[in-house]
């Protein structure tokens, strides 16, 4: 294995037992921009696994239906009056 490889397996393990970016910089001496980037990009794989990147469903507008209902009802007790 290639010691960036390595490094990057290191980071990944450490960030799924817990550990935060600093502990991990502290631990094993790396570059704090490898850390981060890489915790970065760990916690974005996350949220999309764990589904927080994916659109909220829409919920329907129920306003628009209740002003429809109540004309179509106006309407048909109109013509029920009219015809009596």
């Amino acid at each position: 294995m290639s010691s960036e490889l390595e490094r990057r397996t290191a980071i990944i393990v450490a960030l799924r037992c817990g550990r935060a970016p600093k502990e991990i910089i502290d631990f094993f001496k790396f570059p704090k921009a490898t850390v981060y980037s890489i915790a970065k990009s760990f916690k974005e794989s996350e949220d999309i696994e764990e589904g927080f990147l994916t659109p909220e469903r829409k919920t329907p507008d129920r306003s628009q239906g209740q002003n429809v209902n109540k004309e179509v009802y106006l309407d048909v007790m109109q013509t029920v009056v009219k015809n009596g």
